[in-house]
């Protein structure tokens, strides 16, 4: 894994700030330190229609090339791709599946965490003040009672109708 993070780190400018979501995650788990003996000689930035980025390097092994990319890029660049397809394949689709699952349980967890803080926060004592002050309702002492009672906000009511009005002038009996 750490040379995976350091042919990654080196598909980079890892000596200049990350300029993407991607290259912020592969500067931030690469030891950068251990990079200091090599030496970038030519430079091709993400391009989105090859999908990749590329650098040619020069180390302690020599030169040679690192890049990085979408997957299905990247496995059309190997000799053995026919070989390893399926292997490659696999292994997307589990760290796709992952990552849903990731993204699905935090979800719920956000959900049911929040779910959790309301019936908290309807059991507290006493009712929070606004259920007595909404203007929706009206304020009498049997209304914040009965709120207090059922730790829910009761239902608002209809205030009593003006009397109908009239037409200006004479009706007739």
């Amino acid at each position: 894994m750490k040379k995976t993070l350091q042919a990654a780190a080196m598909a980079a400018k890892w000596w200049e700030p990350p300029r993407d979501a991607l290259d912020t995650m592969t500067l931030g788990a690469a030891d950068l330190e251990s990079l200091k003996p090599y030496k970038h000689l030519d430079f091709m930035p993400f391009d989105p229609q090859v999908k990749r980025t590329e650098a040619t390097i020069e180390g302690p092994e020599g030169k040679f090339k690192v890049t990085k990319g979408a997957t299905h890029i990247i496995l059309n660049l190997c000799v053995n791709k026919d070989e390893i397809h399926d292997e490659v394949d696999a292994k997307v689709r589990r760290l796709i599946l992952f990552r849903l699952f990731v993204f699905f349980f935090f979800s719920f967890l956000s959900f049911f965490s929040s779910q959790l803080f309301l019936f908290f926060f309807h059991s507290l004592s006493p009712p929070p003040l606004f259920l007595s002050l909404s203007p929706l309702l009206p304020r009498s002492p049997s209304t914040a009672s009965a709120a207090s009672a059922a730790w829910l906000s009761p239902a608002p009511t209809r205030r009593p109708s003006s009397p109908p009005r009239t037409s200006g002038g004479l009706s007739a009996f």
